[in-house]
């Protein structure tokens, strides 16, 4: 059975269990009217809070602006690979929208497509197909590369990585 309280009630806004001039208790008061709905409220934000943190804490998105690139996964500082096996190496970005992934030489020109040696995908990876010694191209094989992940709200570079065929 509820009742009725006649004047305000008094809450009090610390949580510790100490009432000196170390850990003072601050009073907040309360209608009357609030004094079932209150500790809902409280839970209800107690509730919102614990979820945007670990929105936060997880990567989730609790809004809905939009985001610059960000490199899930970067290349590998140096990819050894040999004439045999060639390498496919990843760039995993996100963002909203969606980046575009591209891949970049030394200079920071554009890496083109070399059929049957060198391959931009479009999942952004970047491939170097496996050649024979007499096909092997310093430019291609012993080269430096960056990605490259874009989005209208802005660019991220990854640090450069050195590929090294034998």
């Amino acid at each position: 059975m509820g009742h009725v309280v006649a004047g305000p009630v008094r809450a009090y806004t610390d949580f510790g269990t100490r009432d000196d001039a170390s850990h003072p208790r601050r009073a907040l008061l309360v209608p009357p009217c609030a004094e079932m709905v209150l500790p809902r409220v409280l839970v209800l934000l107690l509730v919102c809070c614990c979820l945007v943190t670990a929105g936060a804490v997880t990567g989730v998105r609790t809004s809905n602006a939009p985001a610059g690139p960000m490199l899930v996964e970067p290349p590998p500082g140096v990819v050894t690979f040999t004439n045999s096996s060639g390498a496919s190496v990843a760039c995993l970005a996100r963002g909203d929208p969606p980046p575009q992934v591209a891949w970049l030489n030394l200079d920071h020109s554009p890496v083109t497509n070399i059929p049957g040696v060198r391959e931009v995908l479009n999942n952004g990876s970047l491939v170097v197909w496996p050649f024979s010694g007499t096909d092997y191209r310093q430019d291609v094989h012993a080269a430096v590369y960056q990605c490259r992940a874009s989005n209208p709200v802005g660019v991220v570079l990854a640090p450069p990585h050195n590929a090294t065929g034998r």
